[in-house]
């Protein structure tokens, strides 16, 4: 590499410091031998006196730093011209006012970091949408999705997710009017007057979800772990919650994002990555916490009115969670000590007197072993 030379201050300009440097051009990797000489500005000549190139102070940043050398460069950053200065060339003076004038690596590199600092508000901007907007929308269009698009959304789970991996089961007219009786007990107990339904299927795991269009779904080892009729009617409410406070359809519109969206107001849902993403995520019961939380409340307030307490839900669950069998309803649920309280602490606060159903009382003292039913 070329080296510097100490020259003689320049009787033109005494009140400049005239040094030898080395200068890049920024279109050839060539190292130019040129002289340097420093005051308002940086001008740079060749062996003969001819000037190359002349910066004003204002644009000079030092890009890097060695303790005997300088690597001056240019403060736009699409311009890679630079100029090497060797310490054992340069006045003291001199030497500390380069260091002065052409600031540091910081000021190098602002214009990208103003670059990055974009690029990342882009992206936390993105996902605010996916974080915020699109559960708030989803919250605000879900009373308005129509029960054909429920209805819709429902069969395409069914068909591409559900009953691909299980089978249907409670054929007999016998099963399906037991299960209707739990069915009608709910809804009359709830007040909700929507569709509910109940298919019972064989599937691996004792779990339960709710679809959207009101169906709830349950596996047969859920049936054979509930003890009593009373602790399966109390997984039902909860289920039934989930219908009440329309979380499927909301966290359908959550999952689906734009495609869903755009299946509403298009009338024609036909996103099958959606639909498949939504159906384990139902299946695999992914809700936030706040939605389970709102499922729990709205089944203490179902059962209370049955005259069933939350104890007959928090024996199921605990029987789920040394069974084995809770790959399924437990595996996303908040923990069930967390849920004990939250379920003891509802009933203490919902002393509400039981709703007078005359005529329509539920008639639970009709139910049958949940292990007898679909047998």
């Amino acid at each position: 590499m070329a080296t510097s030379t100490p020259l003689k201050r320049s009787d033109a300009h005494p009140e400049n410091d005239r040094f030898a440097a080395i200068y890049f051009d920024g279109i050839t990797a060539k190292a130019i031998p040129v002289v340097a000489e420093f005051g308002d500005r940086l001008n740079l000549y060749d062996s003969e006196g001819k000037a190359i190139d002349g910066f004003d102070s204002a644009d000079l940043l030092r890009s890097e730093t060695a303790s005997d050398q300088l690597q001056i460069a240019i403060q736009d950053h699409h311009d890679n011209r630079r100029i090497q200065i060797d310490k054992a060339g340069v006045s003291s003076a001199t030497w500390a006012a380069l260091h002065r004038i052409s600031g540091n690596r910081h000021r190098a590199m602002r214009q990208p970091l103003r670059v990055i600092a974009a690029c990342i508000a882009v992206v936390l901007a993105g996902l605010s949408i996916f974080a915020i907007l699109i559960p708030a929308a989803a919250d605000r269009l879900a009373p308005l999705v129509p029960d054909s698009f429920e209805t819709t959304l429902a069969n395409r789970l069914e068909t591409y997710v559900i009953y691909p991996d299980a089978q249907k089961i409670c054929a007999s007219a016998e099963d399906n009017a037991i299960l209707a009786g739990f069915v009608d007990a709910l809804r009359v107990a709830s007040g909700f007057s929507g569709p509910v339904s109940l298919r019972v299927i064989d599937m691996p795991g004792a779990n339960a979800f709710a679809l959207p269009a009101g169906r709830i779904v349950i596996t047969r080892s859920l049936l054979d772990l509930s003890a009593t009729p009373e602790e399966l009617i109390a997984v039902l409410a909860h289920e039934l919650g989930h219908i009440q406070a329309q979380h499927a359809v909301r966290l359908s519109l959550r999952i689906g994002g734009t495609s869903t969206l755009l299946g509403f107001l298009l009338g024609d849902f036909t996103g099958s990555a959606a639909v498949v993403a939504v159906g384990q995520a139902l299946i695999g019961t992914a809700y936030s916490r706040e939605f389970e939380r709102q499922a729990d409340l709205l089944a203490v307030q179902t059962l209370r009115n049955m005259s069933i307490p939350p104890d007959d839900l928090i024996a199921l669950l605990e029987r789920l969670e040394s069974s084995g069998e809770a790959a399924g309803w437990l595996s996303t649920h908040p923990s069930t000590a967390e849920r004990r309280d939250f379920l003891m602490q509802a009933a203490a606060e919902n002393r509400e007197t039981p709703r007078d159903f005359g005529v329509d009382q539920p008639a639970n003292q009709n139910w049958i072993m949940p292990n007898l039913i679909c047998d």
